[in-house]
């Protein structure tokens, strides 16, 4: 299958991928200072490595290694608690409402790796509202909660 051919067989599961990276923004808001997301830059640069992958683990992987260099250095990029909200919750969504098993494992692979880019398109975006909510908080602006 080509790319556009696996774009347009997960059109139909978009809503999944948005709602799975809301609630993970929002779990990761609501737990504390090691699931406080990253930079929107951090958000580019995954958008952009999904650009390149070829299977879903390098994403994982890239983004596992990025949590440990920040523990190490005591940078805020990636976090190690909110790694583990954003894996989980796509995996979750590809597990039980998106079906690809009847792909074949090539296919999967590249399945797998467009969803994962939707996902951090979704999870930037979702990230720039909150991020603006917050600061307005914050500044007493009339999106305060």
């Amino acid at each position: 299958m080509t790319r556009t051919e696996i774009s347009r067989r997960l059109r139909p599961h978009r809503r999944v991928l948005v709602v799975a990276a809301e609630a993970a923004l929002d779990r990761a808001y609501a737990n504390g200072d090691d699931t406080q997301p990253p930079s929107k830059t951090q958000f580019s640069r995954l958008v952009n490595l999904c650009g390149e992958a070829t299977c879903a683990e390098e994403l994982e992987n890239y983004l596992r290694y990025q949590a440990g260099r920040s523990a190490k250095g005591g940078r805020d990029d990636w976090r190690m608690g909110f790694v583990d909200i954003i894996v989980k919750a796509i995996n979750e969504a590809l597990e039980k409402e998106i079906d690809l098993g009847e792909l074949g494992r090539e296919d999967q692979d590249l399945a797998r790796v467009e969803a994962w880019r939707l996902y951090a398109t979704y999870l930037a975006r979702a990230y720039t509202y909150r991020d603006a909510v917050a600061k307005s908080s914050r500044w007493g602006g009339r999106h305060a909660r």
